[in-house]
């Protein structure tokens, strides 16, 4: 019991992290380029490595859609339809271990991405560095526990009725804590 109960506070502690980052995006799915997402989170000292999810671009797809029906091109537009349609948060355990998939958006138009002098794999590497980070420094604490993240990301674009072109900017963290 004892151990069940220090594996739940240690996902606790990633998912206050993961909930940090959440926010809305737009864009085409396959857009991204993972390696410069991966060249981005090296170069700000992070060491995991994102990897595509073909489940995540079609829910970005769809996001998308609602985003552009609606009208609205916010952060909490956009992780809300993701949630929604992906079912977050995903939750799995057994005796020694727990698993939860969670996961967000990202909405910028382009114009405040050049504006900002950066890219949408640029916005997603830093953030996905920022929760490494984050979580690492929770869960230093922890003796005897194993924890095990794959991030995942993906992008769409969309155009506004306006013109502006918008990313929705997907990203996804697949949890496993054992002891």
């Amino acid at each position: 019991m004892k151990m069940k109960k220090l594996l739940a506070l240690a996902l606790s502690a990633i998912m206050a992290v993961s909930m940090l980052t959440a926010c809305g995006g737009g864009g085409k799915a396959g857009s991204l380029d993972l390696g410069e997402v991966n060249s981005v989170i090296n170069e700000y000292g992070g060491e995991t490595r994102v990897k595509n999810s073909n489940t995540l671009n079609s829910a970005l797809r769809n996001v998308a859609d609602i985003l552009q029906k609606n009208g609205t091109y916010t952060n909490e537009a956009g992780t809300a339809a993701l949630k929604e349609i992906r079912g977050y948060p995903i939750q799995e355990s057994g005796s020694n271990w727990v698993r939860e998939v969670s996961g967000g958006t990202i909405v910028i138009s382009d114009a405040e991405l050049k504006a900002e002098g950066m890219t949408a794999e640029d916005a997603v590497g830093i953030m996905i560095t920022a929760v490494e980070y984050g979580l690492k420094e929770q869960l230093a604490g922890f003796q005897n526990i194993n924890v095990s993240i794959t991030f995942y990301a993906g992008a769409t674009t969309i155009t506004a009725e306006n013109g502006t072109l918008y990313w929705v900017i997907g990203y996804e963290f697949d949890t496993r804590v054992s002891a």
